[in-house]
């Protein structure tokens, strides 16, 4: 099944850590390594787990067998990454949030057969304050557009989050895309799932969330107790 481009929330893309999310075709594939992790930002203790936002995504053991990374959507995010294709002013404002930095970890099914979404898109940045990363979740909210219709939550990830819903036409069929954006104290998590129209779930979105979340806790309490 042939691989192919699709446009995810594009707002949360800049803010958070991605500027699309890759709905796999499904072939072969195999892992490569992750990238290190962002430089310390000035007034960060160089050792902070908030200086390595890969340690608050998704990871191999969260997800069930017969996913393999997706190379191009695993990756760390610069502010000037997040901030591409915008203007400077745009860039400063990351910078003044005290955004550190992000990670995104892609996942796709490897083999068209298996059941579950085809794409898992995992993304995290972290945040010098806890203001800073409210100021950045409220930004995120207030340029969600009408395409991306809201869901409402069976349950809540985090301090606050949200769910919005895709439906996207493409050469292998109509997909569907479900999209959670949380804070939680100083890190922006956000889940993406890409599925065959008819077989994802809200529920699936939001079960991977969770568990990004649970990440997300167990990093920060590594924070406090070292």
């Amino acid at each position: 099944m042939r691989r192919l481009r699709l446009a995810t929330l594009a707002a949360l893309a800049a803010l958070v850590v991605a500027a699309a999310v890759t709905a796999a075709g499904c072939g072969g594939g195999s892992s490569s390594s992750s990238p290190s992790a962002p430089p310390a930002t000035p007034g960060q203790s160089k050792a902070s787990v908030f200086n390595d936002p890969a340690l608050f995504v998704l990871e191999e053991t969260d997800l069930p067998d017969g996913y393999v990374v997706d190379p191009p959507n695993t990756r760390s995010i610069s502010n000037a990454d997040a901030a591409k294709g915008r203007d400077s002013a745009y860039l400063r404002d990351l910078e003044s949030k005290g955004r550190i930095g992000g990670y995104a970890s892609g996942w796709r099914l490897a083999k068209a057969e298996q059941a579950g979404p085809i794409q898992i898109q995992s993304q995290a940045s972290t945040f010098e304050t806890v203001g800073g990363a409210v100021d950045a979740y409220a930004q995120v909210l207030g340029e969600i557009g009408p395409r991306y219709k809201r869901v409402d939550l069976t349950d809540t990830v985090g301090d606050e989050s949200r769910m919005w819903t895709l439906s996207l036409e493409s050469a292998n069929g109509p997909l569907t895309i479900f999209s959670v954006a949380w804070r939680s104290g100083r890190v922006l998590g956000a889940l993406s799932t890409a599925s065959q129209a008819g077989t994802g779930s809200a529920d699936d979105a939001l079960a991977y969330a969770q568990k990004q979340q649970q990440r997300i806790e167990a990093a920060a309490t590594k924070e406090l107790v070292e």
